[in-house]
C-alpha cells in the first residue's frame, strides 16, 4: 500500500522498492558521462542523501533517462470494472524537479528512500490530472 500526499514533496519509495530503483540506475547509467551523479562511488551522488542537491542536467541528458512506470491494483472485479492493473508513466522529467531561468537547468532527483510507508507526493503528483474519490 502506498500513501498519496499533496503535501510531500518527494516520491518516498520503502526499502525494497528504492534498493532495487537504485540498483537498476546505477548499472545502466553509472557509466554515462554527465550522469556521474548516478555512481554510489561519486562524492555527491543522488542516493541515500538527506539534503536535495542540485545538479546541471541539460534536456538531453534528461532524455536518456527512463520513464518509471508504477503499478496499481484496480478495484474489485465488478460488471463494469476491469481487475486489471493500472500503469503509471512518470518520465525523467518528473522525478527530477528543475529549476529554469539558469543557463542549464539545475535539477534535483525528487527519490527517496523511506524507512516506513511508500508515499506518493508532489514528484508523483505533478504530471498527473489526479481525482480524489473519497466514496471509494
Amino acid at each position: 500500500p502506498a500513501l498519496v500526499d499533496t503535501g510531500t514533496t518527494l516520491l518516498l519509495l520503502r526499502g525494497p522498492a528504492y534498493h532495487s530503483l537504485k540498483g537498476y540506475f546505477q548499472d545502466h547509467f553509472c557509466g554515462v558521462q554527465r550522469l556521474h551523479f548516478m555512481c554510489p562511488t561519486t562524492k555527491t551522488n543522488v542516493w541515500d542523501r538527506e539534503d536535495l542537491t542540485y545538479w546541471a542536467l541539460p534536456p538531453e541528458d534528461l532524455a536518456q533517462l527512463p520513464t518509471l512506470y508504477f503499478y496499481f491494483r484496480g478495484p474489485p472485479p465488478g460488471p463494469d470494472v476491469s481487475p486489471e492493473p493500472v500503469g503509471v508513466a512518470l518520465p525523467p522529467s518528473a522525478y527530477f524537479s528543475c529549476l529554469e531561468g539558469h543557463r542549464v537547468p539545475q535539477c534535483f532527483f525528487g527519490i527517496q528512500s523511506s524507512p516506513g510507508q511508500t508515499i506518493l507526493g508532489d514528484v508523483f503528483l505533478r504530471p498527473h490530472y489526479v481525482v480524489f474519490d473519497r466514496t471509494a
